[in-house]
């Protein structure tokens, strides 16, 4: 964005534009009321819809920007490229995954092993066309035109925190001028904080945690998981678009899979009415 720093000639201009109309064709200002927005916008997958929006309108903001950091062994990859998978079926439009950590043929192994479907719908930016100088471009966006853009991760695209700040800001931008959202994989601390400034994460609009628990404590006391991996539990940190909620996980040959918690006490016989403090917060939400 550029700023006019002579004060005459903003005059000079403002006066020949003798309506408002003209001024705001000019000038790039709307009124609110010229804004055509029911509400905002959500892409329901199926696939943690409620890590972004609430149980009333799920879904991920076709304008956002996530940051979702993971202790290590999360599964955070498995987590993104299943998400894509679940947001192309979606939209039936296809996704973007672009990814400094692994070649082509180690995301297809995976995308293979957990048995995707729609792989002709997952488009990769790989590690082997990076090295060739293609990059992330409006001219690609403009092309493919995903319903979905992921990147893995902040830290291996940027040199410094100043620089991964801007791609953020920089992707939000895009995220709004295209209504397709993007997931950021970031690297986390060993108190699984997340890795960099503030502004990082102040520059996008929800933060999602994934950490890995041997046992949730529940209302009939702890349970453990089904399988003999451990439970993966994602904490929504932050969402503009939304309420903070979590999400539990268990992990299985073919991915990861939503763990309903009240149906399993139910299935347990534990009574399935929970009065805690939970759905007061959803409410105050």
């Amino acid at each position: 964005m550029q700023w006019t720093a002579d004060v005459g000639a903003v005059e000079k201009n403002y006066s020949t534009h003798k309506s408002a109309n003209n001024r705001l064709e000019t000038y790039g200002v709307v009124s609110l009321a010229s804004i055509q927005s029911d509400s905002v916008q959500r892409i329901q997958c199926g696939f943690g819809d409620r890590l972004w929006g609430p149980a009333a309108k799920p879904g991920i903001a076709n304008t956002s920007v996530t940051l979702f950091g993971g202790a290590p062994g999360f599964g955070k990859s498995t987590f993104c490229l299943q998400l894509a998978s679940a947001v192309a079926k979606a939209t039936n439009r296809k996704t973007l995954y672009i990814g400094a950590e692994e070649s082509g043929e180690q995301v297809r192994d995976r995308a293979t092993r957990l048995k995707i479907d729609n792989l002709e719908d997952l488009l990769i930016l790989p590690i082997e066309a990076q090295s060739r100088g293609h990059g992330l471009t409006p001219e690609m966006l403009e092309y493919y035109d995903p319903s979905l853009v992921i990147i893995d991760s902040a830290q291996k695209y940027s040199d410094s925190q100043d620089e991964a700040v801007r791609i953020a800001e920089t992707v939000k931008t895009t995220a709004v001028v295209r209504r397709c959202p993007f997931v950021i994989i970031c690297q986390v601390t060993k108190d699984l904080e997340f890795e960099g400034s503030n502004k990082l994460k102040h520059a996008c609009d929800t933060l999602l945690m994934g950490s890995t628990e041997d046992e949730l404590d529940t209302r009939s006391g702890f349970v453990g998981p089904p399988g003999r991996e451990p439970f993966r539990v994602v904490e929504v940190v932050k969402n503009r678009f939304g309420p903070q909620n979590e999400l539990v996980y268990t992990m299985h040959e073919d991915g990861l899979r939503l763990f309903d918690v009240d149906d399993f006490l139910e299935k347990r016989g534990v009574d399935g009415d929970n009065d805690d403090d939970d759905d007061d917060d959803d409410d105050d939400e």
